[in-house]
């Protein structure tokens, strides 16, 4: 969560009249070496926000915190063994049926008063935490007794969702939760710093006077959770509202169960050590998509589980900002017409620009568009305790259990999927743990139908088969119907692994219990079609550019104050990326709306939804794909094949041929290599830079490789002068235009009815301003000459897609879902021809 407030709106400062004031035992300040046994690492701390405590929501400022009187009894803060606020991270694990052991993570939560480099970690004093109501160490004290809380929380359904995968499942499917947990110690951060450069601490660390004016965060990269105040009013901070921190602790767990895979053994080290990588449920885009909005949808829900209750940050957001969110239809919040009711659920994607403080306005944020998720996830947890006759406490493990299971094999970078799947080169997802990070990113990263897919088969294989069989898959289905979220046909639950081989059939044992033997998945579980009735599914086919025959360049910037902005974000595999300096940069930009030579421009392209649907989570591709036959392994000779009918044959277009021979154009490239030169040659199996060029040349016109135009007598540019010629990933066939990594794809959230998405996000008074994240960026050389056409061919697909994701050469019905390596060809995309030229 990240909130901003840049209006602030008017309201009441009043005192609090109805609380009387609260004495704290005084007797341990008399005598500075006075310890009171009672005391020992306790504190009094407030247990909720002030809101919560008195039940009066019209609390106003000044506060002060210290005239509530929900003191019960000390609470612990630290373990007697620390002088410091530091808290250690405990890990309890089933190694067998009846035997358990604990691991540990020293110091693995600390709390600080500001992000000031000289600020100090707190003392206790007198052996106590107790400090003076009100004051920086108080709400330190009280910070760091609900991120244990938090924390604590956390690790007990992370427990209970291991030891129910390895222990009490039914083993109907594999678990993505690794069995040795203990010791590979993912439960918490992983950190070794022979890793990487960019490593990080295994430390969770907490300001709670952040220097941020109006806002909260976690940071993802440091591991920092941040919670600002608002300079103008001293006695408000957002550490008094508890379902804050528990929102911002609750993305520090979701990257830490994306995680929960993503460490190796080492023999020669005796220990495990961490991918170079690290993932988490957010693509490239600087946070704008569908995986950053479940992100956020289940960080509301994480506040849920802690309290109960149907709305999060009602004071640190809502009392006087008018930013509280509801985590259920019932809440006073929405407005009149949602409900609990089936027909009036916060249903996908008609609620994704929905602010229940502002319904009337459209605003594109993925705090509103993951109130879908929040609301879902609470749903599915009330019917739970209905259905299976359960507590909060008992609901909430059950779907924690699918979520961990189903982060867990989102973000697995070694590409396994499951512990069960270790013989080699088989891979379950991801493609390979080569270029696992590049597909769990960009080319196929989590979305609203992925997500919903996993947790539809965790929700089936665990709980409707075994912890609740009260609630059945029909259940099951038409809840995830009212939101709009049945988005898939099957759950592809027969374990096809990426290279479209085979599954888990014929893979036993484990490579840790060695008590449990996983023998074989059973047939694909359908969806019945009955259960759909509110979610759309919309055909590919009906999106295109708004005409092929001319140039749709869409939306355009080649401002120097539009781009530099942007460069700031363009990071791939947490590496600022280098411009081609001398070739290209916005030195050259002219802002004449054209993309011109040395420019760097940012993309729109105006994509037109031409059914009677809506369609969201749009995906836009420019990355490289498997779209060029390899013609001279040595020279790196290519030809663009036909797709769509383009290019014709007559220029230059190959057609179809030998689907099991690399570098056809029928051949998909299983290994997702690049197709650069190695050792005199350059692969057969290999992806390709989108954009080609026309060459004219006697009597033909040709669509032909940047490499091949590049060499052509008529241009003769040397190798010194292509884009990115100094960099060890240069490719000569991106030598005069390239999309940059890290903006290689846009993400348009939702585009209405026969419209566009600029269309989209009008609000009746003024166009908004298209989010960074919808945006490509294409580097463009000096060295092009003018008049030069270039072609490239993006690739769409979106998550209410009927046919993006299914393999239309399969017998079955409904169709397979594609295998991970088709994502480098054509198959689960829209191809779009965007075609420009280049002028002065």
């Amino acid at each position: 969560m990240y909130v901003k407030l840049a209006i602030l709106f008017p309201f009441l400062l009043s005192l609090l009249t109805s609380c009387n004031p609260t004495t704290i035992p005084a007797s341990n300040r008399i005598d500075e070496n006075f310890i009171d046994s009672g005391l020992v690492s306790r504190a009094y701390v407030y247990d909720d926000n002030p809101i919560a405590i008195t039940g009066n929501e019209a609390l106003g400022l000044p506060l002060n915190y210290g005239r509530l009187t929900n003191f019960e009894s000390p609470q612990r803060i630290t373990p007697d063994d620390k002088s410091t606020l530091l808290n250690d991270c405990l890990f309890d694990q089933l190694i067998y049926p009846s035997t358990s052991q604990t691991s540990e993570v020293t110091d693995c939560l600390k709390v600080l008063n500001s992000e000031d480099p000289s600020e100090t970690i707190l003392q206790k004093t007198n052996g106590n935490w107790v400090y003076d109501l009100g004051s920086d160490e108080f709400y330190q004290v009280n910070g760091m007794y609900h991120m244990n809380k938090a924390t604590e929380r956390f690790l007990e359904a992370l427990n209970f969702a291991h030891t129910y995968s390895h222990f009490n499942s039914n083993l109907s499917i594999p678990p993505s939760i690794p069995y040795d947990l203990r010791n590979m110690k993912t439960y918490w951060f992983k950190y070794n710093a022979s890793i990487s450069e960019d490593t990080v601490r295994s430390q969770l660390v907490l300001y709670t006077n952040c220097n941020v004016e109006l806002g909260a965060y976690f940071s993802p990269a440091e591991h920092i959770v941040c919670l600002g105040k608002d300079s103008s009013s001293p006695d408000f901070r957002f550490i008094q509202d508890p379902s804050i921190l528990y929102h911002e602790m609750a993305h520090a767990f979701v990257k830490i169960m994306s995680n929960l895979r993503n460490a190796e053994f080492n023999v020669a080290l005796n220990d495990y050590l961490p991918t170079p990588y690290t993932s988490n449920l957010r693509s490239s885009l600087g946070g704008s998509d569908e995986a950053a909005s479940i992100n956020e949808g289940i960080a509301d829900y994480f506040s849920y589980v802690m309290n109960g209750r149907s709305k999060v940050f009602e004071w640190g957001a809502g009392r006087f900002f008018d930013l509280a969110r509801p985590v259920r239809e019932n809440d006073g919040l929405h407005s009149a017409g949602i409900s609990e009711t089936a027909n009036e659920r916060l249903r996908y994607p008609d609620y994704l620009y929905y602010d229940p403080n502002s319904p009337q306005e459209k605003i594109e944020d993925v705090h509103n568009a993951g109130q879908n998720t929040s609301h879902y996830l609470v749903a599915l947890t009330e019917n739970l305790k209905s259905e299976c006759s359960i507590n909060h406490k008992t609901a909430t493990n059950y779907v924690f259990l699918a979520l961990t299971e189903t982060l867990s094999e989102l973000g697995d970078l070694l590409a396994e999927g499951s512990d069960y799947n270790f013989l080699g080169g088989k891979y379950f997802n991801n493609l390979n743990p080569d270029k696992s990070y590049e597909w769990s990113y960009i080319v196929n990263p989590a979305n609203n139908r992925t997500f919903y897919q996993l947790m539809a088969k965790n929700i089936y294989h665990h709980l409707s088969l075994n912890l609740c069989p009260a609630f059945s898959k029909d259940d099951s289905e038409k809840l995830l119907d009212q939101y709009g979220l049945l988005l898939f046909k099957h759950y592809n639950d027969d374990g096809t692994l990426t290279d479209g081989t085979g599954n888990y059939a014929s893979i036993t044992g484990s490579n840790f219990s060695g008590f449990r033997t996983f023998t074989s998945l059973g047939s694909r579980t359908n969806v019945d079609e009955a259960n759909r009735v509110r979610t759309a599914l919309v055909a590919k086919d009906l999106i295109e550019l708004p005409d092929a025959s001319v140039e749709a360049i869409g939306d355009l910037d080649d401002s120097r104050a539009g781009i530099e902005p942007l460069l700031t974000q363009a990071v791939f595999q947490g590496k600022v990326i280098s411009l081609s300096s001398g070739l290209a940069g916005v030195e050259y930009n002219n802002s004449n709306g054209k993309i011109s030579p040395g420019e760097i421009v940012a993309i729109s392209p105006t994509i037109l939804n031409q059914s009677n649907n809506s369609i969201s989570g749009v995906h836009i591709l420019a990355n490289d794909w498997d779209h060029m036959k390899i013609l001279d392994q040595t020279t790196g000779e290519l030809a663009p094949c036909i797709f769509d009918g383009f290019p014709l044959v007559s220029e230059g277009g190959i057609a179809e041929d030998d689907p099991n021979t690399q570098g056809n154009c029928s051949y998909v490239s299983r290994d997702g290599a690049s197709f650069q030169q190695t050792a005199g040659s350059y692969p057969a199996d290999a992806l390709h830079p989108v954009c080609l060029v026309q060459l004219s040349d006697e009597d033909e016109t040709l669509w032909v490789s940047q490499d091949e135009f590049r060499q052509h007598p008529n241009y003769l540019l040397e190798d010194q002068n292509c884009l990115n010629n100094t960099s060890t990933n240069y490719n000569p066939n991106e030598c005069l235009v390239r999309f940059l990594p890290g903006f290689q794809q846009a993400y348009h959230s939702k585009i209405d009815p026969l419209s566009s998405y600029k269309e989209t996000i009008q609000d009746g008074i003024e166009v908004r301003k298209q989010k960074n994240s919808a945006f490509l960026l294409m580097e463009v050389s000096k060295e092009v000459p003018p008049g030069t056409v270039f072609n490239c061919r993006l690739r769409v697909k979106f998550s209410n897609c009927s046919n993006c994701y299914e393999d239309s050469s399969s017998a079955t019905t409904p169709k397979d879902d594609l295998a991970d390596y088709s994502y480098a060809g054509p198959d689960p995309y829209k191809l779009l021809n965007f075609k420009f030229t280049v002028t002065n």
